[in-house]
């Protein structure tokens, strides 16, 4: 929907005059909501993504504390500085930076809604061997557990290099989202709050020094936080409303 402003306009057209202030009270009362857009995308299939949120709390429900979850995605950042929200005494918010723009940083995560745990590590490249390199610190961080691994199908994922993996690793199973669903992942919330709190007004000299403090972040924030931010809402949700 358009913003206060370009509905002021549309109305002037129409001959009707009313303050912004006006509208956004208005909108407020019939139950509106002004918020930043989610976007979802329209090849996902709607039946395969309520069939897996079932799916999927049913195994963590089920699971014993000898078996850990973990929901795994890529994050690439860098380039040119990020915009965000930010406090100030002043009239702007200036974050001064260099115009060049620096190597991008390319990270590995995953994370468990249920104990807060997570995995990150950052590679100068986003190709398969880094992945595989991920995978087995992955085995060796939760060693003498048993790991269910869900991941999409990114071609990075290489099936046949996944598959000679898991054989050396009988204690990693893995799990496919449905195509098209980042919705459902818990990591892709931890990415959104990673760049809202660490990388948004921030410049970094180079990609070794942001792949630095992104990784001393992750050791610096709670579990009970990370489960907050990383939660199964999304699932439930999903469930519930059946969109």
């Amino acid at each position: 929907m358009r913003d206060t402003k370009s509905l002021q306009l549309y109305f002037e057209r129409k001959r009707v005059k009313a303050s912004r202030e006006t509208i956004r009270r208005t909108l407020f009362g019939m139950g509106g909501h002004y918020v930043k857009a989610v976007h979802e995308y329209a090849e996902a299939d709607l039946k395969k993504q309520l069939a897996f949120a079932k799916r999927t709390l049913k195994t963590l429900r089920s699971m014993d504390k000898d078996t850990i979850a973990l929901f795994e995605d890529e994050m690439s950042a860098g380039g040119s500085l990020r915009k965000g929200y930010g406090w100030t005494f002043d009239d702007r918010l200036v974050i001064k930076a260099p115009a060049y723009h620096m190597k991008r940083t390319n990270v590995f995560g995953t994370v468990s809604p249920l104990t807060g745990e997570i995995v990150q590590s950052s590679f100068a490249s986003a190709k398969t061997p880094a992945f595989m390199e991920f995978l087995r610190r992955i085995a060796d961080a939760f060693s003498g557990k048993k790991i269910v691994l869900y991941m999409d199908n990114f071609r990075v994922h290489s099936p046949e290099k996944t598959r000679r993996f898991l054989k050396l690793h009988p204690d990693l199973k893995v799990r496919f989202f449905p195509p098209y669903s980042p919705r459902l992942n818990p990591q892709e919330y931890w990415w959104n709050y990673l760049r809202r709190k660490l990388l948004n007004n921030r410049f970094f000299r180079s990609a070794r020094q942001m792949a630095f403090v992104m990784g001393r972040f992750v050791k610096s924030v709670y579990s009970e936080e990370v489960m907050g931010v990383c939660s199964l809402n999304p699932l439930r949700k999903i469930l519930k409303d059946g969109v």
